[in-house]
């Protein structure tokens, strides 16, 4: 829970980094990232990472078969 937390502050804190220097030099830009691709590779990474901790600490298939 810890690292998924992090992870997701961490991406939200260069999203709104990369959505300030993107309303400076091009508010075209601004509304496509805002809008469109920011939150799309938000929730892509997190689910990437999501699907990484179920492979290194999901539960393996010896104790679904035990169950």
């Amino acid at each position: 829970m810890l690292a998924g937390t992090l992870l997701v502050f961490v991406l939200n804190l260069g999203r709104i980094l990369t959505l300030f220097y993107a309303y400076r030099s091009d508010k075209r830009w601004f509304d496509l990232l805002h809008g469109t691709v920011a939150p799309l590779l938000l929730i892509a990474l997190s689910a990437l990472f999501f699907l990484f901790w179920l492979e290194r600490h999901g539960v393996s298939e010896t104790a679904q078969e035990a169950a």
